[in-house]
């Protein structure tokens, strides 16, 4: 997954960790498995996990 979309927010956050937010927890589950940071809209608004910097 580095090579594709971990890499691209690489480059749009220049060497920053980008996270990518979704309001499907399914896929923020599976995008962390796969060794993507993802967060829920909900969980970062409910204070359940952390805001992106």
């Amino acid at each position: 997954m580095r090579d594709g979309p971990l890499a691209a927010l690489d480059v749009v956050f220049a060497g920053q960790e980008g996270v990518f937010l979704t309001c499907e927890p399914g896929l923020a589950d599976w995008l962390t498995a796969h060794g993507a940071p993802a967060s829920t809209f909900d969980g970062v608004l409910g204070g359940r996990e952390p805001a992106p910097r």
